[in-house]
């Protein structure tokens, strides 16, 4: 078991939040307005994890993917999900009773997420208002979104902790290259939207299937 961990890095979707159902409700939404075929929730599991523009453009046929009709959607997308983002969205059996207990211990928590910024702390604020997070953080126009490294060293300045010392929790290969990149304790959970074979694929250190697993690395 790693030790002197000082802070966790939760990805959002699929890891504190099970989100898919208003992802895919608005993405559908937006879909049938222009004619164009929907998808099963369970779809939109695959199409999540590099942002709203990049599920814009997963959800349309191949011959519609332009960069002017992306943009369009991707604008479209926005303004209805940001309605429903909350609609059906909650956190994950465990994740409440992993908060208390990680604030009890006086470990850092954090969530560094490639959904935008403005969605990213409404939902956080909106479900986890009781919580006291170091550092909540989304896509923002300045830093490249994940796998790059750079969100999450920049939470790691901002705590002034080192990269070494921070566990950082996913459920997509997204999040387990980001935590590589980052040279932090990398742990996919299969709660969410991936299998375990993508995450330890893709790097995953530690795989844990509760939330309440994750107790064991600060005990």
């Amino acid at each position: 078991m790693i030790k002197n961990l000082e802070a966790v890095i939760f990805d959002l979707d699929g890891t504190l939040v099970d989100s898919v159902a208003d992802l895919a409700n608005a993405m559908n939404a937006v879909l049938s307005e222009h004619h164009l075929p929907t998808h099963d929730i369970d779809a939109y599991k695959y199409f999540v994890g590099n942002g709203i523009k990049k599920l814009v453009e997963r959800s349309i046929p191949e011959d519609c993917r332009t960069s002017s009709f992306v943009s369009e959607l991707h604008s479209e997308m926005v303004q209805v999900y940001k309605k429903r983002c909350v609609d059906c969205t909650k956190p994950y059996s465990g994740i409440e009773d992993l908060l208390r207990f990680l604030s009890k211990k006086g470990v850092c928590i954090c969530v560094l997420s490639n959904k935008m910024d403005e969605l990213t702390q409404r939902i956080v604020k909106a479900l986890f208002g009781e919580y006291e997070f170091s550092v909540v953080r989304g896509a923002c126009p300045d830093v490249p979104i994940k796998p790059d490294p750079q969100g999450a060293l920049l939470i790691a300045e901002e705590l002034k902790i080192r990269p070494q010392n921070i566990l950082y929790l996913g459920d997509t290969n997204v999040d387990m290259e980001t935590a590589n990149a980052s040279r932090m304790t990398a742990v996919g959970c299969t709660w969410g939207f991936r299998t375990e074979q993508e995450l330890l694929a893709s790097g995953a250190k530690f795989i844990v299937r509760h939330p309440s697993e994750i107790k064991k690395f600060f005990l």
